[in-house]
């Protein structure tokens, strides 16, 4: 059988079978609809943000856009400096309590214990669920890939969404901003008299966040103890308590 895409020299004459002439129109479609078909998932045009390879840690398999929380790199400098320094690659897993601020978009479906891409930073599209259509912002809940969860403050901001409430469509920009400045409420799991105290820390609205340290460098309120509520400021990653209880006993006035 002869070669129908046989190329030919100038000055021949050229003669095209009806094969070789569909195929050709085929070609030149296919071409045409990858350039336009936003739900192709090696579409261009969505690849407005830095994309990197990760490896799903996921107990199951996630589908394109799902969130996921960044756990680490795929290969440290210690496993392979070279391969390393080479390019940015992720372990993922289903978001944690740790995940604020460190989470990723897929681009790409991606069977658990298999390397695809994800969204790091940037522009792309994502499931919001909207609890506050005055939130402008979004964030990773932990155990949730469906969707990212909307916010006062965040890591991503949104830069439109469909209208409403619950589950919605958006496009946003990753990396936008951290929680610096942020108030916070705490409950105390210990004595905060040395200075510093493990602490249940929430948002203003009561949803429960993480356990973490928070601070009290003057020693101001050095009387509050376990179950002592308060109010803390989030700066340079650490939480600072700015407002409790005044306690009262011997020597009070």
């Amino acid at each position: 059988m002869g070669d129908k895409f046989q190329t030919v020299q100038a000055g021949e004459r050229i003669g095209i079978s009806a094969g070789t002439w569909n195929a050709m129109l085929e070609a030149a479609k296919a071409h045409e609809q990858r350039k336009f078909n936003v739900t192709s998932e090696s579409d261009p045009l969505l690849r407005q943000a830095d994309i990197c390879k990760v490896l799903s840690e996921a107990a199951t398999d996630l589908p394109r856009f799902a969130v996921v929380g960044i756990e680490g790199p795929l290969i440290s400098p210690t496993d392979n400096l070279v391969e390393f320094q080479s390019r940015a690659a992720f372990r993922v897993v289903v978001p944690t309590e740790s995940s604020w601020g460190k989470f990723a978009i897929l681009t790409e479906p991606i069977p658990a214990g298999r390397i695809g891409r994800a969204w790091v930073s940037g522009v792309c599209p994502a499931q919001v669920f909207v609890t506050d259509g005055a939130h402008q912002y979004c964030e990773a809940a932990a155990g949730a890939t469906t969707a990212l969860k909307s916010d006062c403050f965040g890591s991503a901001r949104i830069l439109w969404r469909e209208a409403g409430t619950g589950l919605r469509w958006a496009l946003i920009r990753l990396g936008n901003r951290d929680d610096s400045g942020r108030h916070f409420r705490f409950e105390l799991l210990g004595s905060l008299a040395g200075g510093s105290a493990l602490a249940e820390i929430y948002g203003m609205t009561g949803e429960p966040i993480t356990q973490d340290l928070v601070l009290d460098p003057e020693s101001i309120f050095q009387r509050l103890d376990e179950g002592d509520r308060g109010i803390a400021v989030k700066d340079c990653g650490q939480y600072w308590v700015i407002q409790a209880k005044c306690p009262q006993g011997e020597g009070d006035l």
